[in-house]
Parts: structure tokens; C-alpha cells; sequence
């Protein structure tokens, strides 16, 4: 299977991505459409009628987007899946970035270096003022964090301590954003869960500390990896 240039192009282009979401917008409202038909008209023949409406709205809007940038319908859904293009989606909707693979492995340790920085001084914060039910100081007593690497990817993570029961290690891959803003990713739902209990963050910052925006990463993570250095 050759890929065109057009798809290559398309890959990692900001305007081809935003397209792509603003159509997987329009699909979802047309989904809702046509399950509020199908519910108001539950005959067998409604609904044959009525998914067959939907399905050729759809498959329109997506062959007009496929034209537009200039490759076939095939790679469109090729990209779709293995470009990581919803990411990009979720994270325009949520306000935070994106951590390419490429952006990650280019990182320098001077940002992981910040990264820790900004981590730990924002973790220590929340868990003294107790802002949140997970950065509970009458259960949790001080907060522990590091760097560590993984192939081509930095990593920070903290823990908050107790005698007996510490909590989990929240891990972050660390990369710069395309517009050169310090970014973490969580590996996660459960540390993106944490890191937001104190609110809908997009960014954070600590007095005294270097600031970080919040982002998803787009390439694989080696939780395995991740675990044995965190453990």
C-alpha cells in the first residue's frame, strides 16, 4: 500500500486536522439526528429509510473533505486512525496541547529538568492548601517526585506519601508544544483524574516555578517500562 504526498502533507497539518474535526462534528450532530428520527418512527421500514439517509450524509461529508485535501476516501480513514487526528480533537475541545512522538523525543533535559520544577512545586502547593479530596494533607503528609526516561521520552512523575498508604505515581511524558510552550501529558485517566481534581486546568503554575500546559500524547506509551521505574 503506497501512501500519496497529499497524505503525507495531511499527516500532521494544523488546517487539514481542524477540517477533519469540524467534519467529525457535523457526523456526530447527524448521528443524534438520526437516532431522534428513528426513535420517533419505529417502524422497520422508517428505519431502514432513515439510516439510509443518514448513512449517505455522512459518507458525503466525508468524500467532500477527502476532495478538499486532495487524497481518497481511504486515506482519510487511514489518517483518521492512525494519525491520531481525535486527540487533536479531544485536546482543541479541552484547551490543552498536543505531544507529538517528535516533539517528545526532541525535548531536552533542560525542560525535563523544568518539568520536574513545575510538577513538584504545584503538587507540594495543593497538597498544603488540601485543594482537592486527592491532595487530602490530613491524609497524605509530603509529596515525592522524579525524572526518568523511557526510549526517546521524558518523564516526570510525584507520589503523594503517607506511613501507610501512599497514593499512586502520577507520571507525565514531557514535551514543547509547536508554539515552544513547556507541556506534560499525563500517561493516564486516572493521573489526568488527579492533576484536574483541583480543577479545569489547561495550564499550571506554582509560585516561584516554571509554567506548564496540560497536553495528551500522541505516541505509544510502555506502561511496563514505566511502572518498573516508578514503583
Amino acid at each position: 500500500m503506497s501512501y500519496t504526498p497529499e497524505r503525507k502533507r495531511c499527516r500532521s497539518n494544523a488546517k487539514a486536522i481542524a477540517q477533519w474535526c469540524d467534519m467529525s462534528t457535523q457526523v456526530f450532530a447527524l448521528s443524534r439526528q438520526r437516532d431522534a428520527e428513528m426513535e420517533a418512527n419505529p417502524g422497520e421500514q422508517a428505519r431502514r429509510d432513515i439510516l439510509g439517509k443518514y448513512d449517505t450524509l455522512q459518507r458525503k461529508l466525508q468524500v467532500n473533505l477527502a476532495s478538499q485535501l486532495g487524497i481518497a476516501e481511504w486515506e482519510l480513514n487511514n489518517l483518521s486512525m492512525n494519525a491520531a487526528w481525535a486527540t487533536h480533537c479531544r485536546t482543541k475541545n479541552k484547551g490543552w496541547g498536543v505531544i507529538t512522538p517528535e516533539l517528545a523525543a526532541a525535548t531536552p533535559r533542560s525542560d525535563a529538568k523544568e518539568a520536574l520544577k513545575a510538577l513538584r512545586a504545584f503538587y507540594k502547593m495543593n497538597l498544603e492548601r488540601g485543594t482537592s479530596p486527592y491532595f487530602d494533607n490530613k491524609r497524605y503528609g509530603a509529596v515525592s517526585c522524579r525524572r526518568e526516561n523511557v526510549d526517546d521520552q521524558h518523564l516526570v512523575g510525584c507520589i503523594l506519601q503517607s506511613f501507610s498508604n501512599p497514593s499512586t505515581w502520577d507520571v507525565f511524558v514531557v514535551g514543547k508544544l509547536q508554539n515552544g510552550q513547556l507541556a506534560l501529558a499525563p500517561i493516564n485517566g486516572l493521573t489526568s483524574s488527579h492533576i484536574t481534581s483541583v480543577g479545569d486546568l489547561k495550564s499550571f503554575q506554582a509560585p516561584g516555578a516554571p509554567r506548564a500546559h496540560l497536553a495528551e500524547f500522541t505516541g505509544q506509551i510502555d506502561h511496563a517500562a514505566i511502572h518498573k521505574l516508578f514503583d
